[in-house]
């Protein structure tokens, strides 16, 4: 997976990728999310009626052969023309013709190979400084799911490790259990090794896959031989790991029905009886407020914001409304926009005096010590008005 930062919470804009890499950024979600955004056409067939829906989501009763409605597992959008290595890269077979033109940019993007600025191809240049792939579909083949390494010569392009590291403190142990971080990541390296970076730079490690035979005995007596993988990561670029550090390998899953899951609205899911919805979330209980805040913003075209984390990974009481981790019970935070909300909003919707440039220079934290790929967010005071 490759980056495409986007300044501000715009994550939804076409952009290609800062020279970069923010700590909390490491999901290729641009070019997928165009890819499948077009890929259901809401009441372009009629709704099952009642009995209809009773019997396709009734249990199996046999399993000898296919039940009636399997054929068409994605509904009225499974694709049913193609059944070769492109048939996951195929849109929904309900999209209407006016989409179609949305569904073959998104998929434009998916496969364009990006390259390292200063280059002469302006619009696909800004790759790295530290990167995993080229493209998306480097690591999704096909729009199909990723596979390790088969032997010593074959990359690892289409799988990858990710960071993280055992709570230290009280504070981030309630993070964790609350849900408002998946994971706490390694002090340098954050939540995801980028294997490949581009000339000039080092990258941040090499991973190597041994495999080791063992014989299983299954208990009808036959015996099987497996491959366990063990995997190491050395040529670290950045100094050593945390020695506490945790790794967990992962290969890119299929984009085949994200199409189906997007158009599922996220308020529909989170909006529910299983949370305690309330106004006054100091009693207990989760802020319907801050959660319908955050829904606007996608409404409105934001993304989410990686404007959220210290640098020991406890929440901030400026973190972004955008911030894609809930608040959890008891607090009111997220109800209020802030810079990074408020920059987001106005690069979608600029105003007759809007004016954007370059900033540079260095973060450095009270210590003095000079931060690594920081979020810098910079933006007029009047916006706050």
């Amino acid at each position: 997976m490759f980056m495409i930062p986007v300044a501000g919470s715009a994550r939804n804009k076409v952009s290609s990728p800062a020279a970069a890499k923010p700590a909390a950024w490491h999901a290729c979600v641009l070019a997928p999310a165009l890819l499948v955004a077009a890929t259901v056409t809401p009441g372009a067939h009629a709704a099952p009626s009642p009995a209809e829906r009773a019997a396709i989501l009734a249990p199996a009763e046999r399993f000898d052969a296919a039940e009636r409605w399997e054929r068409l597992s994605g509904g009225s959008a499974t694709n049913r023309r193609r059944f070769d290595r492109d048939a996951f890269s195929q849109p929904s077979a309900n999209i209407s013709f006016e989409d179609l033109a949305q569904f073959a940019i998104g998929n434009g993007l998916f496969r364009r190979p990006w390259v390292s600025s200063p280059s002469s191809t302006r619009s696909a240049d800004g790759l790295g400084p530290l990167y995993n792939a080229r493209s998306c579909q480097r690591c999704h083949l096909k729009d199909g799911r990723g596979h390790p390494p088969v032997d010593a010569d074959d990359s690892a392009v289409s799988m990858l490790i990710r960071l993280s590291v055992p709570p230290r403190t009280g504070e981030e142990r309630a993070l964790l259990d609350s849900g408002r971080a998946p994971v706490i990541p390694e002090p340098t390296y954050g939540t995801q090794l980028q294997d490949v970076a581009v000339p000039g730079r080092a990258a941040e490690g090499r991973i190597r896959i041994a495999r080791a035979r063992r014989e299983v005995t299954l208990d009808d007596g036959a015996v099987v031989v497996l491959e366990e993988p063990r995997y190491t990561i050395d040529e670290l670029g950045y100094g050593p790991f945390d020695p506490r550090v945790m790794t967990s390998p992962r290969v890119a899953p299929p984009m085949i029905g994200l199409g189906l899951l997007e158009a599922v609205a996220e308020s529909d899911i989170l909006v529910n009886p299983a949370y305690n919805w309330t106004d006054t979330p100091e009693r207990g209980g989760w802020d319907y407020r801050s959660m319908m805040t955050h829904e606007a913003g996608h409404f409105l075209g934001l993304g989410h914001s990686g404007v959220g984390r210290q640098s020991e990974g406890s929440l901030i009481a400026g973190s972004s409304v955008m911030w894609p981790f809930g608040f959890g019970s008891g607090t009111a935070l997220g109800r209020d926009l802030t810079a990074d909300d408020i920059t987001g909003a106005s690069l979608l919707y600029p105003g007759p005096a809007a004016n954007t440039g370059p900033i540079q220079g260095v973060v450095r934290r009270p210590s003095g010590e000079v931060v690594r790929y920081p979020h810098v967010v910079a933006y007029a005071p009047l916006l706050d008005h």
